[in-house]
């Protein structure tokens, strides 16, 4: 379990020598309850944003992805191919739990909001950004930016991370 004061954010750090430790690892609904967690998903060919009960479901997860994070309004997990195996960071506003070496500390700053790629208007059912030449889609109901939600861990008042909480829309929700 996570505990700690909400002014000091925390990062864990251990090593998955396997796909399936880190898809375990994403499926522990103590860390990532389904309803409120998301995954950020990357490879060379593809990236996907979507809600992480999403992703489990449609068996997004069941090939590994060499990069990604999950998050939610209480942690992040980060993960990177290194080798064999992954190298995973758990960004919390808490003590890292059993089974995670601690490796830092730092400042939390205020949640701010990151503008994604896109807008979407009343009636459609995907963002749309000229630049890009498909359809966006985020796990996000409602119209207008979609933004992805974080907090700036700092040291000395200098920003060296965010850790992502969440992703919203700036319009009505459920168009």
């Amino acid at each position: 379990m996570l505990t700690t004061p909400r002014d000091e954010g925390q990062v864990g750090y251990r090593f998955a020598r396997s796909w399936a430790e880190v898809r375990a690892l994403l499926g522990d609904a103590d860390l990532f309850p389904l309803a409120s967690s998301y995954a950020l998903l990357a490879r060379a060919d593809r990236v996907e944003l979507v809600a992480l009960q999403r992703a489990l479901e449609d068996e997004l997860l069941a090939a590994a992805w060499p990069a990604g994070h999950a998050f939610n309004a209480r942690c992040e997990v980060q993960w990177t191919r290194r080798g064999d195996g992954y190298e995973l960071r758990l960004l919390a506003e808490a003590a890292p739990p059993a089974g995670w070496e601690a490796c830092g500390r730092y400042e939390v700053g205020e949640e701010v909001a990151l503008l994604l790629f896109g807008q979407r208007k009343p009636g459609q059912a995907c963002w749309r950004e000229t630049r890009i030449p498909r359809e966006l889609s985020y796990p996000v109901a409602g119209t207008g930016r979609a933004r992805l939600v974080a907090v700036p861990y700092r040291r000395d008042g200098m920003t060296l991370r965010y850790r992502w909480k969440g992703v919203r829309a700036d319009g009505l929700a459920g168009a």
